[in-house]
Protein backbone atom coordinates (compact mmCIF):
# COMPACT_ATOMS: atom_id res chain seq x y z
CA UNK A 1 0.00 0.00 0.00
CA UNK A 2 0.60 3.55 -0.56
CA UNK A 3 1.24 6.32 2.45
CA UNK A 4 1.75 9.46 2.80
CA UNK A 5 4.32 11.01 4.93
CA UNK A 6 5.31 7.25 5.98
CA UNK A 7 6.75 6.29 9.97
CA UNK A 8 9.98 5.45 10.28
CA UNK A 9 10.23 1.61 10.86
CA UNK A 10 13.37 -0.28 12.89
CA UNK A 11 12.85 -3.97 13.25
CA UNK A 12 13.34 -5.37 16.36
CA UNK A 13 13.55 -8.63 18.22
CA UNK A 14 10.63 -9.51 20.82
CA UNK A 15 10.26 -7.73 23.66
CA UNK A 16 10.93 -9.41 27.16
CA UNK A 17 8.37 -8.07 29.73
CA UNK A 18 10.35 -7.02 32.72
CA UNK A 19 10.31 -3.64 34.50
CA UNK A 20 14.23 -3.15 32.64
CA UNK A 21 12.77 -3.65 29.16
CA UNK A 22 15.26 -0.99 27.86
CA UNK A 23 17.98 1.04 28.45
CA UNK A 24 15.84 4.52 29.41
CA UNK A 25 17.25 7.68 29.34
CA UNK A 26 17.95 9.69 32.30
CA UNK A 27 16.49 12.80 31.90
CA UNK A 28 16.11 15.84 34.05
CA UNK A 29 12.36 14.98 34.53
CA UNK A 30 10.76 11.27 34.29
CA UNK A 31 7.05 12.39 33.91
CA UNK A 32 3.99 10.03 35.17
CA UNK A 33 1.87 8.57 32.16
CA UNK A 34 -2.00 8.36 33.71
CA UNK A 35 -5.10 7.89 30.95
CA UNK A 36 -8.39 8.72 31.40
CA UNK A 37 -11.17 7.66 29.00
CA UNK A 38 -13.16 10.29 27.15
CA UNK A 39 -14.60 11.33 23.91
CA UNK A 40 -17.33 13.23 22.91
CA UNK A 41 -19.31 10.04 21.81
CA UNK A 42 -20.16 6.59 22.51
CA UNK A 43 -18.42 3.48 21.38
CA UNK A 44 -20.72 0.83 19.69
CA UNK A 45 -18.06 -2.25 19.30
CA UNK A 46 -19.09 -5.18 17.01
CA UNK A 47 -16.36 -7.98 16.48
CA UNK A 48 -19.29 -11.16 17.37
CA UNK A 49 -19.14 -13.21 15.67
CA UNK A 50 -15.74 -12.35 14.05
CA UNK A 51 -16.22 -15.04 11.43
CA UNK A 52 -19.62 -14.79 9.61
CA UNK A 53 -21.48 -17.75 8.43
CA UNK A 54 -24.87 -18.27 6.17
CA UNK A 55 -26.93 -18.76 10.06
CA UNK A 56 -25.37 -15.07 10.47
CA UNK A 57 -27.09 -13.58 8.38
CA UNK A 58 -30.03 -10.81 8.20
CA UNK A 59 -31.51 -12.28 5.39
CA UNK A 60 -34.86 -13.95 6.24
CA UNK A 61 -34.31 -17.18 4.18
CA UNK A 62 -30.78 -17.35 5.56
CA UNK A 63 -30.45 -16.91 9.39
CA UNK A 64 -32.70 -13.93 9.72
CA UNK A 65 -30.18 -12.52 12.32
CA UNK A 66 -29.05 -9.00 13.48
CA UNK A 67 -25.26 -9.09 14.45
CA UNK A 68 -25.69 -6.36 17.23
CA UNK A 69 -28.77 -4.47 18.70
CA UNK A 70 -28.38 -1.87 21.11
CA UNK A 71 -30.22 1.51 22.37
CA UNK A 72 -28.40 4.77 21.59
CA UNK A 73 -29.66 8.15 23.60
CA UNK A 74 -29.64 11.11 22.09
CA UNK A 75 -25.47 12.39 21.75
CA UNK A 76 -23.00 11.28 19.53
CA UNK A 77 -22.31 7.37 18.97
CA UNK A 78 -19.42 5.85 16.75
CA UNK A 79 -19.65 2.38 15.65
CA UNK A 80 -16.90 0.12 14.59
CA UNK A 81 -17.03 -3.55 13.86
CA UNK A 82 -14.66 -5.99 12.25
CA UNK A 83 -15.32 -9.24 10.82
CA UNK A 84 -14.61 -11.69 8.22
CA UNK A 85 -16.85 -13.14 5.27
CA UNK A 86 -17.15 -17.13 5.64
CA UNK A 87 -20.62 -16.98 4.29
CA UNK A 88 -19.62 -18.73 0.65
CA UNK A 89 -21.06 -16.02 -0.55
CA UNK A 90 -20.25 -12.40 -1.28
CA UNK A 91 -21.97 -10.14 1.26
CA UNK A 92 -23.65 -7.01 1.95
CA UNK A 93 -23.16 -4.88 5.60
CA UNK A 94 -24.80 -1.97 6.85
CA UNK A 95 -26.26 -0.57 10.19
CA UNK A 96 -30.00 0.53 10.53
CA UNK A 97 -31.28 2.56 12.79
CA UNK A 98 -34.80 2.23 13.62
CA UNK A 99 -36.81 4.76 15.42
CA UNK A 100 -39.54 3.31 18.04
CA UNK A 101 -41.18 6.22 19.02
CA UNK A 102 -44.24 7.82 17.98
CA UNK A 103 -42.50 10.77 17.20
CA UNK A 104 -39.48 12.10 14.51
CA UNK A 105 -36.49 12.03 15.54
CA UNK A 106 -33.06 13.48 13.75
CA UNK A 107 -30.37 11.63 13.10
CA UNK A 108 -26.90 13.85 11.57
CA UNK A 109 -24.10 11.55 10.30
CA UNK A 110 -20.48 12.89 10.41
CA UNK A 111 -18.86 10.45 8.32
CA UNK A 112 -17.69 6.51 7.00
CA UNK A 113 -15.14 4.83 6.71
CA UNK A 114 -14.99 1.33 4.91
CA UNK A 115 -12.67 -1.61 3.79
CA UNK A 116 -12.87 -5.16 2.33
CA UNK A 117 -9.60 -6.82 3.77
CA UNK A 118 -7.27 -6.56 6.48
CA UNK A 119 -5.77 -2.96 6.17
CA UNK A 120 -8.10 -2.20 9.01
CA UNK A 121 -6.18 0.96 9.51
CA UNK A 122 -7.93 3.04 6.43
CA UNK A 123 -11.23 3.16 7.57
CA UNK A 124 -10.10 5.41 10.08
CA UNK A 125 -8.30 7.49 7.39
CA UNK A 126 -11.20 7.64 5.32
CA UNK A 127 -13.50 8.80 8.65
CA UNK A 128 -11.51 11.55 10.11
CA UNK A 129 -9.83 13.31 6.78
CA UNK A 130 -13.56 13.75 5.71
CA UNK A 131 -15.55 14.54 8.49
CA UNK A 132 -18.08 17.23 9.01
CA UNK A 133 -18.54 18.19 12.42
CA UNK A 134 -22.03 19.54 11.02
CA UNK A 135 -22.46 16.38 9.77
CA UNK A 136 -25.83 15.97 7.40
CA UNK A 137 -29.42 16.01 8.65
CA UNK A 138 -32.06 13.26 8.19
CA UNK A 139 -35.43 13.27 9.94
CA UNK A 140 -36.39 9.68 11.05
CA UNK A 141 -40.49 9.09 11.20
CA UNK A 142 -41.79 7.82 13.80
CA UNK A 143 -41.67 4.06 13.71
CA UNK A 144 -39.38 4.45 10.63
CA UNK A 145 -35.65 3.40 9.55
CA UNK A 146 -32.52 5.59 8.51
CA UNK A 147 -29.76 3.38 7.34
CA UNK A 148 -26.79 4.88 8.05
CA UNK A 149 -24.16 3.02 6.44
CA UNK A 150 -24.92 0.67 3.65
CA UNK A 151 -22.64 -1.62 1.36
CA UNK A 152 -24.55 -4.30 -0.96
CA UNK A 153 -23.18 -7.16 -2.22
CA UNK A 154 -19.28 -6.08 -1.65
CA UNK A 155 -17.40 -8.19 0.60
CA UNK A 156 -16.15 -11.36 -1.01
CA UNK A 157 -16.36 -14.85 0.55
CA UNK A 158 -12.71 -14.92 2.56
CA UNK A 159 -12.45 -11.54 3.17
CA UNK A 160 -11.55 -9.60 6.15
CA UNK A 161 -13.60 -6.21 6.44
CA UNK A 162 -14.13 -3.45 8.35
CA UNK A 163 -15.94 0.05 8.89
CA UNK A 164 -16.61 2.54 10.87
CA UNK A 165 -19.37 5.73 11.44
CA UNK A 166 -20.34 8.17 13.60
CA UNK A 167 -23.58 9.98 14.02
CA UNK A 168 -25.36 11.87 16.46
CA UNK A 169 -29.15 11.43 17.26
CA UNK A 170 -31.91 14.28 18.55
CA UNK A 171 -35.42 13.87 20.09
CA UNK A 172 -35.41 10.58 20.98
CA UNK A 173 -33.52 7.10 21.46
CA UNK A 174 -33.34 4.99 18.44
CA UNK A 175 -32.38 1.50 17.99
CA UNK A 176 -29.24 0.40 16.09
CA UNK A 177 -28.90 -2.58 14.04
CA UNK A 178 -25.82 -4.01 12.64
CA UNK A 179 -26.55 -6.52 9.71
CA UNK A 180 -24.64 -8.36 7.87
CA UNK A 181 -26.63 -9.79 4.37
CA UNK A 182 -26.69 -11.35 0.97
CA UNK A 183 -30.08 -10.05 -0.60
CA UNK A 184 -30.69 -6.37 0.85
CA UNK A 185 -34.37 -7.05 -0.32
CA UNK A 186 -34.48 -10.05 1.48
CA UNK A 187 -34.07 -8.14 5.28
CA UNK A 188 -37.52 -7.86 6.09
CA UNK A 189 -37.84 -6.25 9.49
CA UNK A 190 -38.67 -9.75 11.33
CA UNK A 191 -34.83 -10.43 12.24
CA UNK A 192 -33.74 -11.10 15.47
CA UNK A 193 -30.65 -10.28 17.51
CA UNK A 194 -28.38 -13.28 17.76
CA UNK A 195 -26.78 -12.50 21.04
CA UNK A 196 -23.30 -13.03 22.11
CA UNK A 197 -21.91 -15.92 19.72
CA UNK A 198 -19.66 -18.47 21.41
CA UNK A 199 -19.46 -21.26 19.19
CA UNK A 200 -16.37 -22.41 17.78
CA UNK A 201 -15.37 -21.93 14.19
CA UNK A 202 -16.06 -25.10 11.82
CA UNK A 203 -13.26 -23.29 9.32
CA UNK A 204 -10.36 -22.76 12.07
CA UNK A 205 -11.42 -23.81 15.38
CA UNK A 206 -11.81 -19.95 16.28
CA UNK A 207 -13.40 -19.46 19.21
CA UNK A 208 -16.04 -16.68 19.23
CA UNK A 209 -16.48 -16.39 23.38
CA UNK A 210 -12.75 -14.79 22.61
CA UNK A 211 -14.37 -11.40 20.80
CA UNK A 212 -16.98 -8.93 21.67
CA UNK A 213 -19.35 -7.04 21.03
CA UNK A 214 -21.47 -3.98 22.83
CA UNK A 215 -21.39 -0.27 24.04
CA UNK A 216 -18.99 1.69 25.46
CA UNK A 217 -19.27 5.13 27.32
CA UNK A 218 -16.24 6.29 25.46
CA UNK A 219 -14.34 6.28 22.33
CA UNK A 220 -10.87 8.05 23.83
CA UNK A 221 -7.88 7.17 25.77
CA UNK A 222 -6.02 10.51 26.55
CA UNK A 223 -2.99 11.13 28.41
CA UNK A 224 -1.91 14.78 28.98
CA UNK A 225 0.59 16.84 30.59
CA UNK A 226 3.62 13.85 30.07
CA UNK A 227 6.02 16.70 29.93
CA UNK A 228 9.73 15.88 29.33
CA UNK A 229 12.76 18.26 30.20
CA UNK A 230 15.95 17.03 29.29
CA UNK A 231 19.94 17.85 28.80
CA UNK A 232 22.89 17.27 26.26
CA UNK A 233 23.31 13.65 28.18
CA UNK A 234 19.80 12.74 27.10
CA UNK A 235 19.07 10.07 24.37
CA UNK A 236 17.15 7.16 23.23
CA UNK A 237 13.89 6.41 24.64
CA UNK A 238 13.07 8.54 27.39
CA UNK A 239 11.82 7.32 31.08
CA UNK A 240 8.47 7.41 32.36
CA UNK A 241 6.78 5.97 35.57
CA UNK A 242 2.81 4.82 35.91
CA UNK A 243 0.84 3.22 38.21
CA UNK A 244 1.00 -0.47 39.32
CA UNK A 245 -1.81 -2.52 38.90
CA UNK A 246 -2.25 -5.41 40.36
CA UNK A 247 -4.64 -7.82 39.48
CA UNK A 248 -4.68 -10.38 42.70
CA UNK A 249 -5.61 -7.18 44.70
CA UNK A 250 -7.87 -5.37 42.34
CA UNK A 251 -6.62 -2.16 42.33
CA UNK A 252 -3.55 0.15 42.40
CA UNK A 253 -0.65 -0.42 44.37
CA UNK A 254 1.97 2.20 45.74
CA UNK A 255 4.70 1.20 43.88
CA UNK A 256 5.45 2.52 39.71
CA UNK A 257 6.47 0.94 37.20
CA UNK A 258 9.65 2.96 35.91
CA UNK A 259 10.64 2.02 32.30
CA UNK A 260 11.39 3.67 28.44
CA UNK A 261 8.08 3.41 27.67
CA UNK A 262 4.31 2.18 28.70
CA UNK A 263 2.14 -0.92 27.04
CA UNK A 264 -1.06 0.62 26.30
CA UNK A 265 -4.25 -1.71 24.41
CA UNK A 266 -3.94 -4.96 26.97
CA UNK A 267 -5.25 -5.50 30.15
CA UNK A 268 -3.25 -6.54 33.16
CA UNK A 269 -3.75 -10.76 32.94
CA UNK A 270 -2.49 -10.05 29.52
CA UNK A 271 0.88 -8.32 30.22
CA UNK A 272 1.25 -7.37 33.99
CA UNK A 273 2.93 -4.18 32.93
CA UNK A 274 0.19 -2.64 30.98
CA UNK A 275 -0.83 1.09 31.99
CA UNK A 276 -4.55 -0.56 32.33
CA UNK A 277 -6.27 2.89 32.56
CA UNK A 278 -6.72 3.35 28.86
CA UNK A 279 -8.91 -0.22 28.77
CA UNK A 280 -12.63 0.09 27.95
CA UNK A 281 -15.16 -2.07 29.18
CA UNK A 282 -17.92 -3.72 26.86
CA UNK A 283 -21.74 -4.01 27.75
CA UNK A 284 -22.23 -6.97 25.50
CA UNK A 285 -26.45 -6.87 25.33
CA UNK A 286 -28.51 -10.33 26.94
CA UNK A 287 -24.66 -11.17 28.38
CA UNK A 288 -23.46 -7.98 30.72
CA UNK A 289 -20.50 -6.00 31.21
CA UNK A 290 -17.09 -7.94 29.68
CA UNK A 291 -14.29 -6.20 31.61
CA UNK A 292 -10.37 -6.47 31.43
CA UNK A 293 -10.00 -6.46 35.38
CA UNK A 294 -12.45 -9.62 35.92
CA UNK A 295 -13.26 -13.13 34.22
CA UNK A 296 -16.18 -11.86 32.29
CA UNK A 297 -16.30 -13.32 28.82
CA UNK A 298 -17.56 -16.38 27.33
CA UNK A 299 -14.57 -18.52 28.66
CA UNK A 300 -15.16 -17.40 32.18
CA UNK A 301 -11.92 -15.83 31.44
CA UNK A 302 -10.46 -12.39 31.18
CA UNK A 303 -11.18 -10.81 28.12
CA UNK A 304 -8.52 -11.30 24.81
CA UNK A 305 -9.40 -7.35 24.21
CA UNK A 306 -6.83 -5.05 22.83
CA UNK A 307 -9.11 -1.38 22.41
CA UNK A 308 -9.84 -1.52 18.66
CA UNK A 309 -11.28 1.56 17.97
CA UNK A 310 -10.14 3.55 20.81
CA UNK A 311 -8.66 6.55 19.57
CA UNK A 312 -5.29 7.18 21.84
CA UNK A 313 -4.38 11.12 22.50
CA UNK A 314 -1.35 12.04 23.90
CA UNK A 315 0.48 15.59 24.96
CA UNK A 316 2.37 17.46 26.88
CA UNK A 317 5.78 19.32 26.51
CA UNK A 318 9.37 18.58 25.83
CA UNK A 319 11.81 21.24 27.15
CA UNK A 320 15.49 21.45 25.83
CA UNK A 321 17.87 22.83 28.55
CA UNK A 322 21.30 21.52 26.41
CA UNK A 323 22.79 23.06 24.13
CA UNK A 324 22.02 22.18 20.23
CA UNK A 325 18.57 21.57 18.63
CA UNK A 326 16.99 18.12 19.47
CA UNK A 327 14.90 15.90 17.20
CA UNK A 328 11.92 13.72 18.97
CA UNK A 329 9.46 11.54 18.23
CA UNK A 330 6.72 9.72 19.41
CA UNK A 331 6.82 6.02 18.83
CA UNK A 332 5.04 2.52 18.47
CA UNK A 333 6.21 -1.00 18.95
CA UNK A 334 4.05 -4.04 17.51
CA UNK A 335 3.53 -6.93 19.33
CA UNK A 336 4.47 -10.38 18.33
CA UNK A 337 1.76 -10.04 15.60
CA UNK A 338 0.51 -7.83 12.89
CA UNK A 339 -0.77 -4.27 13.69
CA UNK A 340 -2.77 -2.29 11.51
CA UNK A 341 -3.35 1.92 12.77
CA UNK A 342 -4.08 4.75 11.54
CA UNK A 343 -2.41 7.79 13.13
CA UNK A 344 -2.40 11.72 12.79
CA UNK A 345 0.41 12.98 10.75
CA UNK A 346 1.48 16.64 11.71
CA UNK A 347 -0.17 18.11 9.00
CA UNK A 348 -3.50 17.36 10.55
CA UNK A 349 -3.94 14.37 8.27
CA UNK A 350 -4.56 11.05 9.37
CA UNK A 351 -2.81 7.94 7.89
CA UNK A 352 -2.81 4.26 7.47
CA UNK A 353 -0.09 1.88 8.44
CA UNK A 354 0.54 -1.60 9.00
CA UNK A 355 2.87 -3.04 11.43
CA UNK A 356 4.62 -6.24 10.89
CA UNK A 357 5.30 -8.48 14.41
CA UNK A 358 7.46 -6.34 16.24
CA UNK A 359 8.18 -3.58 14.04
CA UNK A 360 9.26 0.07 15.92
CA UNK A 361 7.56 2.69 14.26
CA UNK A 362 8.30 6.80 14.81
CA UNK A 363 4.75 8.17 14.06
CA UNK A 364 4.81 11.63 14.72
CA UNK A 365 8.37 14.10 15.66
CA UNK A 366 9.13 17.50 17.11
CA UNK A 367 12.55 19.42 16.81
CA UNK A 368 13.02 20.93 20.19
CA UNK A 369 15.54 24.43 20.16
CA UNK A 370 18.09 24.88 23.14
CA UNK A 371 15.74 27.80 24.57
CA UNK A 372 14.97 26.01 27.77
CA UNK A 373 11.28 26.99 26.79
CA UNK A 374 8.38 24.03 26.77
CA UNK A 375 7.64 23.25 23.45
CA UNK A 376 4.18 21.31 23.08
CA UNK A 377 3.78 18.12 21.33
CA UNK A 378 0.53 15.98 20.58
CA UNK A 379 0.24 12.63 19.00
CA UNK A 380 -3.06 10.54 18.31
CA UNK A 381 -3.62 6.96 16.29
CA UNK A 382 -6.18 4.32 16.65
CA UNK A 383 -6.43 0.28 16.44
CA UNK A 384 -7.73 -0.77 13.76
CA UNK A 385 -8.15 -4.48 13.16
CA UNK A 386 -7.86 -7.29 12.68
CA UNK A 387 -4.74 -6.37 14.48
CA UNK A 388 -3.26 -7.78 17.99
CA UNK A 389 -3.35 -5.33 21.08
CA UNK A 390 -0.03 -4.85 23.38
CA UNK A 391 1.77 -2.05 22.07
CA UNK A 392 4.47 -0.44 23.59
CA UNK A 393 4.24 3.25 23.52
CA UNK A 394 7.56 5.69 23.71
CA UNK A 395 9.10 9.17 23.39
CA UNK A 396 12.79 9.63 22.42
CA UNK A 397 15.12 11.61 21.31
CA UNK A 398 17.37 10.68 18.13
CA UNK A 399 20.42 12.88 18.39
Amino acid sequence: MLFDLPPTRTWVAALLLCLTLAPAARAATIPEVRYTLGGTRKLLFVNNPEQLYTQDLGDSNHGNKIILTATATPGGWRNYFEHMNRSGYTLGYGIQLYNPNAFAVTVAVHGSGWVTNAYGGAPWRQLFNAYSQAGTSYTVPAYGVLWVMRKDASIPNGNFFSGVVDFTVSGGSVQVHNYAYRSFAAINGTAQYMGYVRRISPYNNHNESLVYKGTSPYTEAIATQVNFTFTDSDRDELAVSHPNYDLSAGGYTPSYVRQSGWYTNIGPAMNSYAITQDMISIDTPGWGVISPLTRSDGLNAYPNFGNWGVVYKLSGTLTNKGTYTRNVSINLRASPDYVVIAYKGSDGKWYEYNLQPNEYIQYAWVSVPPTGQPVPYEASFVLGGPASGNLFQAVAINN
